[in-house]
């Protein structure tokens, strides 16, 4: 299988005019029925209509798509049948965890630092003062 659950990937889209062009850090949380998408929100039928005049290939019937259910970064559920993504841009995006010691910091800086983390996007973090 292309998406693997706990994954995050990046990828690119057949059809960037009707699903946008480049998703990054979108998070694998797993393999879905056409019946799933539509409880959880996506208009698939819709969307699979608009893109059988792009997608050479593309099964008319939404039903016959594999669906992956993604997380986003704002943790927003997002689903993208296979059908409708270039599976040769997709790759795994790999991820580390960071210790920062920072000595002798003044109280003060430790409100900056946190602002500072969270503008780049890092939501889960821990400080620690010692």
């Amino acid at each position: 299988m292309v998406f693997t659950p706990n994954k995050i990937y990046k990828f690119m889209t057949l059809a960037p005019t009707v699903l946008g062009g480049s998703f990054t850090m979108m998070k694998a949380e797993g393999i879905i029925s056409a019946k799933l998408a539509i409880k959880n929100g996506a208009d698939i039928h819709d969307i699979n209509n608009k893109l059988t005049a792009i997608i050479p290939g593309l099964p008319e019937n939404a039903n016959d798509n594999t669906y992956v259910l993604f997380e986003n970064e704002d943790k927003e559920t997002v689903i993208f049948a296979l059908e409708w993504l270039d599976l040769n841009t997709v790759e795994v995006v790999e991820s580390i965890n960071i210790r920062l010691d920072l000595p002798n910091c003044d109280t003060s800086d430790l409100d900056i630092i946190r602002n500072a983390i969270l503008e780049l996007g890092y939501n889960d973090i821990k400080i620690y003062r010692y």
